[in-house]
């Protein structure tokens, strides 16, 4: 796995408007976010530039001011040769379109949901006063690689070949290959929630030599909650309740997933899925 305790590469949640959020109320959500970022650990920012195309120059894109931000949280850290790097552990992503939460040292659910609650919880309320909720989407990025010759490596052991969401093919498969799927559940007529597996069998790159030319199986599952056309509204009161409550739901469905995708005895062997 990935790490020792678990195969999580990555984890985002993903908080999307149905509309973007005004420049006013834009930088006042950007002061809030100074504060609950910093208070999280998050303390180094970063604005994040658009780009202007001009469609009488073809070729002429100009960097834009978009009133965006992103707050990181990096960790020193000592490489397989005892290098310190500085590893970017958490970041925010606040942009008028959406809120995005990404951490690449993902401990235990509980932990991460106080978190996410803890820094943008103010935010949402600043901006749920003029737009209204598009989605919310929890993404977790499982990887596994392989130790021994790229050629020998088989997935038989790791996927279940008759969970329906990766494609029969790659259980034959002699080489590379990718398998994409997803389907909607529970669809009502103001929401639906979208269900993705992606998984990639590619060869690592990168300075770690440990690591560079392996065999690695990237594990992407998503549930996604989508909200009709105009939104799904809520009120500064209830943000929370909500915020907590949908996140719980969309995370016990891509534990179910991950479940159903994974071979049972590797899973249980292993201590897996991500609880």
């Amino acid at each position: 796995m990935f790490h020792e305790a678990n195969a999580i590469e990555a984890m985002a949640i993903n908080i999307r408007f149905s509309e973007p959020v005004g420049s006013l109320l834009m930088k006042k959500i950007i002061s809030e976010l100074e504060h609950s970022t910093s208070r999280a650990g998050l303390i180094d920012k970063r604005p994040l530039q658009g780009f202007q195309v001009n469609l009488a120059n073809p070729g002429e894109v100009k960097p834009v001011a978009s009133g965006a931000m992103a707050f990181q949280k990096t960790s020193l850290e000592r490489d397989r040769e005892g290098q310190v790097q500085s590893i970017l552990a958490s970041q925010i992503e606040a942009q008028a379109t959406h809120f995005t939460y990404q951490t690449w040292r993902y401990s235990k659910w509980t932990s991460e949901l106080a978190t996410v609650l803890e820094i943008l919880l103010s935010a949402l309320k600043i901006a749920t006063q003029s737009v209204a909720l598009g989605s919310i989407r929890l993404e977790y990025l499982d990887r596994f690689y392989f130790e021994g010759e790229p050629s020998e490596a088989v997935v038989n052991n790791l996927l279940r070949a008759d969970s329906g969401w990766i494609a029969p093919h790659v259980f034959e498969a002699p080489d590379l290959w990718h398998s994409h799927t997803g389907k909607f559940v529970d669809v009502a007529e103001d929401r639906r929630k979208l269900l993705l597996v992606n998984a990639d069998f590619q060869d690592l790159t990168g300075p770690d030599p440990h690591l560079h030319g392996r065999r690695s199986l990237q594990l992407m599952t998503a549930a996604e909650e989508r909200f009709a056309d105009q939104g799904y509204e809520v009120t500064s009161e209830s943000v929370e309740s909500f915020l907590s409550s949908t996140l719980n739901d969309l995370h016990g469905k891509a534990i179910t997933v991950f479940k159903e995708v994974m071979n049972n005895d590797f899973r249980i062997q292993q201590g897996l899925p991500h609880d």
